[in-house]
Parts: C-alpha cells; structure tokens; sequence
C-alpha cells in the first residue's frame, strides 16, 4: 500500500515541515562554520606598518626579524627592563610571549610593562597575518612560525635555552605548549612554561560557546594542549581568571592537571586563580597577583636571575 503525505492530517504535517526546515538550517550552519571556521577562530588587526614603540620609560625596544620555515618575513619587538643592571643582563629571564587570537602586539603593551618590571627581557611577535606580518594564520602555520622565533632567539641572539620562558595567553597558550613539548623531547627544554587564561583543546572551547554545532568533526585547528603537555619537563605556571566568561576556569584546570607533577629539576607545577579576572582584563583587575605570581616563578625557574 502506498503512504502519502496527502494522506497524513493537517496537524502532523506541521511539525514535520519545522522539523525539515530546522534540520536544514542546521546543516547550512554547519557547512557554513566549516568553511568560515578560521574567520572564527583568528582575528587578526592588521597594519600597513608597526612603528617600535620609542621613549618608553620601562624599557628600551628593539626590532626583531625573522623567516619562517616557507619564507615569510615575520616582525616583533625586544624589550630590554630599564633598570636591569647591563651585568645582570647575561642572567635575565627572556620571556618569549604568544599572543590569543585577537589584536596585535601593539595591543599588549601594558602585560609587556608588568614583564619588564619583574626583570624580564620580552620578545614578542605577531602571527602571520596580524600586526604588519604576510601570510594566513593557521595552527601548523603557528607552531612553525614559533620553532622560528626560537630559533631566531637561540641561534641568532645567542640566548640560551634555559633563560628562556615561554609565555601563551589564552589561543598562544596552544602555541606555546607545543613547542615546549617538542623542545623537551628533542632535548632542549626552556626554562619555564606560563600559560594565561588558556584551553586545554580548542576543542573543548569551541563546544561550550556553540554547543549545537558538531565541533569535534568540523573543527580542523584544534590545538590539543592536553595530550601535549604531559612531555614538558620544564617548570610549569598556569594562571586563569575565575571570571573568565570565554575559556572557564575549568578548561584551563584541565590543562594543568594533565601536566607533570613536577618539572625535571623537582620544580612542582603551580595554578593560581585570579579572582577578580575575567578573560581581557588580567592586567587591569589582577595586575598585583599576577606580578607577583611571575616574579616568584621567574626567580624558581631562572634562580640566577635574582642576581
């Protein structure tokens, strides 16, 4: 016997045709996050150029130049603390800093200032396609462009590995973890890993802000900081704003708790919440603890730097 739909009354066909209409939706939404998904993921600010900031009174800066593994000429700038002592140089912690997904350096001053003031050279730079840098961002593309920056930190700048601290905010704290977990298993462990305000998986993030979309088969850059971090043997500090509307609390405890207990040197792991922060505003509503929180980690990790 044939069934039509003529067949069905009136009142079942309704939401039948919502239902198709809904499910079609759906999946034009999901073809659409597919396809546009690095436009969500990355927001560069771009400029026809980046002037070095001149005049400073925390710092003197100076350009950085570097190739990437295909060829593109990426910039950023080194920050040397005024009052560090020219004999205390050769000890200092160099945090080389990775930026979220969102500005460029330029926006970032202030977290470079609150560095400096704790003894820290910084060296920082934009992805490419952000800031005045060529290029499309995507996550293999970053964390070459991050062995690059080392390199370029190690080699040409003759800064060694040990006085190095990694440093990612919030998407850069993907970046950084896995270039620390690649750095310690080819032997070359820097002195210190810091992530702020980060994910344990982008995944894992992407899921709480669109929950009705299927991340985990769409998503192509994923950044799977958790199943990375268990190989870092470098000290580790994690700090996260218990306010933080974009990446929980409870990602980035996920992420600590996948690290080692301790670094190679016996170095326990440390997480420090920030009560009053939220996601962009560490250093405006939590600039003390988190001065404080860098300065005792600096001084554990890099013990010469309080020469």
């Amino acid at each position: 016997m044939e069934i039509s739909v003529r067949n069905f009354p009136a009142w079942l066909l309704w939401p039948y045709r919502v239902a198709c209409v809904v499910a079609l939706v759906w999946v034009v939404l999901c073809i659409l996050a597919a396809a546009f998904q690095r436009k969500l993921i990355y927001h560069p600010a771009t400029a026809v150029s980046l002037p070095t900031p001149e005049g400073l009174s925390w710092a003197t800066v100076e350009p950085l130049q570097f190739q990437a593994a295909d060829g593109l000429t990426l910039r950023g700038w080194r920050f040397r603390p005024r009052r560090t002592r020219d004999e205390a140089r050769k000890s200092a912690p160099v945090v080389l800093y990775f930026p979220g997904n969102a500005g460029h350096r330029g926006y970032r001053l202030d977290e470079f200032e609150l560095l400096a003031n704790q003894g820290a050279e910084v060296c920082c730079f934009d992805y490419r396609g952000y800031g005045e840098n060529p290029g499309t961002p995507t996550e293999i593309d970053l964390h070459r462009d991050a062995r690059a920056a080392w390199t370029l930190l190690t080699v040409s700048l003759k800064i060694p590995a040990h006085r190095i601290v990694l440093l990612g905010e919030s998407l850069g704290g993907g970046v950084a973890t896995q270039l620390a977990a690649d750095l310690c298993a080819a032997d070359e462990a820097p002195g210190g890993l810091v992530l702020r305000s980060t994910f344990n998986t982008l995944t894992a993030a992407a899921t709480l802000h669109f929950p009705w979309l299927p991340v985990n088969w769409l998503l192509r850059d994923r950044f799977e900081s958790q199943q990375r971090i268990g190989r870092v043997i470098c000290p580790v500090l994690s700090l996260h704003g218990e306010r933080d509307t974009i990446v929980p609390l409870e990602l980035g405890q996920s992420l600590f708790d996948a690290a080692p207990a301790q670094s190679e040197r016996g170095l326990r792991k440390e997480f420090v919440p920030l009560p009053e922060a939220d996601h962009n505003d560490v250093v405006q509503s939590a600039g003390p603890d988190l001065a404080r929180a860098l300065r005792a980690f600096l001084n554990r990790a890099i013990p010469e730097s309080q020469d």
